[in-house]
């Protein structure tokens, strides 16, 4: 469990991790692959931005689970807000806000 208990993160034999809602039960995103054998430990730093995973594949992965930083990161790269039509496509159920900050709407 997350050190604030709102997110359970699972490993399995097929290779992959996986993070839960606790509240709601589901899955949040997809698997993440990153193994090449099965998932044996799963871990949260205290500050619940990193996720350690150790495999039967004799590796330990750190996994950087901070909503906050891949956020930044992505506006970064894309250098612009979402589109309308993007924000449409994958966030139809929320009001429109920028989703970069710092640029320009």
């Amino acid at each position: 469990f997350s050190p604030d208990g709102q997110t359970l993160a699972s490993g399995s034999n097929d290779k992959t991790l996986l993070l839960w809602d606790v509240s709601t039960q589901q899955m949040i995103g997809g698997a993440i692959r990153g193994h090449t054998d099965a998932i044996s430990s799963v871990a949260y730093h205290p500050d619940g931005k990193i996720i350690a995973s150790g495999g039967a594949d004799q590796t330990v992965i750190l996994w950087d689970v901070d909503l906050e930083a891949w956020k930044q990161a992505a506006c970064k790269l894309a250098n612009r807000n979402l589109t309308a039509a993007e924000w449409n496509q994958y966030l139809a159920k929320e009001p429109y806000l920028p989703t970069c900050a710092t640029l320009p709407k």
